[in-house]
């Protein structure tokens, strides 16, 4: 994943949500949410897969990047219950 696409995806979810205080607008109102729930999915499944793979750092932190943008939008609006269990 190429590390300007990884910016992109992780402001786009976060600037859809939080201003510019860091304060949440609104969860159910962000981009990631008007994407249909498996595209929302298979974008979790298909990063977190990635994981897995032998990376080298510059792209497992772009992995990363895009995972936390995720999970700090669907972890406080209960989507991912169980993210901790999939992290650890």
């Amino acid at each position: 994943m190429k590390q300007a696409a990884a910016i992109y995806f992780k402001n786009t979810i976060h600037h859809s949500v939080f201003n510019k205080n860091g304060i949440v607008n609104s969860f159910q109102n962000s981009a990631w949410y008007m994407m249909e729930a498996g595209l929302r999915g298979q974008a979790r499944q298909a990063l977190l897969g990635k994981l897995a793979e032998n990376l080298d750092r510059p792209q497992l932190k772009n992995i990363c990047t895009c995972i936390s943008a995720m999970a700090a939008v669907e972890v406080p609006s209960n989507n991912w219950n169980d993210f901790v269990d999939v992290m650890s």
